[in-house]
């Protein structure tokens, strides 16, 4: 199995949990797969999200890894924006 760099942590468990689901004997990618450091950012914004009111990500509009933090950080808490801000996409 390969994944895209832009996949999140909890999309590529999600995926790998379909797939054994349907296909039970395919072998997990290896754990190498997503970057280290982009691993420990989505794990460290999952938990400053649950217990934050506004989580803000400062980063390039192009960057993947800026887009998934503000995904991930979503997904943990669906803040009702301020007037005028909409979230990234």
């Amino acid at each position: 199995m390969a994944f895209p760099n832009h996949a999140s942590v909890d999309e590529t468990m999600e995926i790998v949990q379909l797939l054994k689901a349907k296909f039970p004997h395919i072998t997990d990618p290896p754990s190498d797969d997503i970057c280290y450091a982009t691993q420990n950012r989505q794990v460290a914004v999952k938990a400053i999200a649950e217990r934050s009111d506004l989580v803000i990500v400062v980063g390039s509009q192009n960057s993947s890894n800026s887009k998934r933090l503000v995904e991930v950080a979503l997904r943990r808490r669906m803040p009702k924006l301020p007037r005028g801000l909409r979230p990234p996409g």
